[in-house]
């Protein structure tokens, strides 16, 4: 038998180690400090017996590590926790439990909604030795119902807040994204109606209160618009109209966060500044024939909406079930 603070040196510690290894050392004794990580003395480990409970999970963990590991001749290696009743160690191991089951909880990917529900045979350990050493075999079972009610009251309060939660998308935050909804198809389908009215027909546009039928003419015309009022906008004023473009309003928009074009009919569109002039009045084009695949956009988030609030009506007012 051995003990390992009585190694002082390093030197002594690795002697000690051979020893234990080729078994000339039955029985070597040590914190958890000394004689955990980093120490490989497992290969004729037999038995790790626990004195006692240590602070940390993660020390019964080091401890076992010693003997429970690749290099061990033996299969099988047995595990003993000594507790005594009646003192100081039933506080520890419910502390020990109260820590793996946190633990245990993240580390196996469950629900961690603030609630621990699951026993593995660690923790379940931990109880009964805490039990043991109460001297009360029926206090891993009052441990077992207390930790059940508190994790019901957890539940009902979570179904009392998702309740509220639905109270209030039921009666505020639905309705109101549904009228958002339904006003803007309504104003997208007033523009798509103005859009029939030059449908098919030649390539037109104004610039500053000159139209053009020419692209190339109308690219340039652009180019020379935006670096005019991009040299003279005030810091304050983002947003000039330049002119129009199948019956809606055109705007040059300059903020430095979010420049673009920007047609205003009954409701507002808007695209990136392109490369050059003439890209520019490709988006221009581009962005009145995107406007009626809005409509279908808008309308499809209608739908969805709706049928989002017809189901937290149907939840509800569901009573807590246990």
């Amino acid at each position: 038998m051995a003990f390992i603070h009585d190694a002082a040196t390093e030197a002594q510690r690795q002697a000690l180690f051979e020893r234990t290894c080729e078994g000339k050392v039955r029985i070597l004794l040590g914190s958890t400090n000394k004689l955990g990580t980093g120490v490989n003395v497992q290969d004729k480990v037999i038995a790790i017996n626990h004195l006692d409970c240590p602070w940390r999970p993660s020390d019964i963990t080091q401890r076992d590590g010693r003997g429970v590991r690749q290099g061990n001749e033996n299969p099988e290696v047995m595990i003993k926790q000594f507790v005594t009743k009646g003192t100081f160690d039933a506080y520890l191991w419910q502390i020990q439990e109260q820590k793996l089951r946190y633990i245990k909880q993240i580390l196996t990917g469950r629900s961690i909604a603030r609630s621990c529900e699951d026993v593995d045979e660690t923790m379940l350990s931990a109880a009964q030795f805490k039990a043991t050493a109460t001297d009360n075999p029926m206090l891993a079972q009052k441990m077992e119902l207390e930790n059940r009610v508190t994790e019901l009251k957890i539940l009902r309060g979570a179904w009392s807040n998702e309740q509220l939660s639905l109270e209030r998308k039921v009666n505020t935050t639905y309705p109101s994204r549904i009228q958002q909804y339904q006003h803007q198809i309504e104003q997208i389908s007033q523009d798509i109606v103005l859009l029939e009215q030059s449908k098919d027909g030649e390539f037109s546009i104004v610039l500053d209160g000159k139209p053009y039928t020419e692209r190339p003419a109308a690219g340039d015309a652009f180019a020379l618009l935006y670096h005019t009022i991009n040299e003279k906008c005030a810091k304050d004023d983002f947003e000039f109209e330049i002119g129009s473009y199948r019956g809606f309003r055109l705007c040059l928009n300059l903020h430095p966060l979010s420049q673009g074009i920007i047609l205003r009919g009954t409701s507002r569109y808007s695209t990136d500044i392109g490369s050059s002039g003439q890209g520019t009045i490709t988006r221009i084009e581009n962005l009145a024939e995107r406007i009626s695949f809005y409509l279908i956009n808008t309308q499809r988030d209608l739908e969805e909406v709706e049928k989002q609030l017809e189901a937290a009506r149907q939840q509800m007012g569901q009573p807590f079930i246990v």
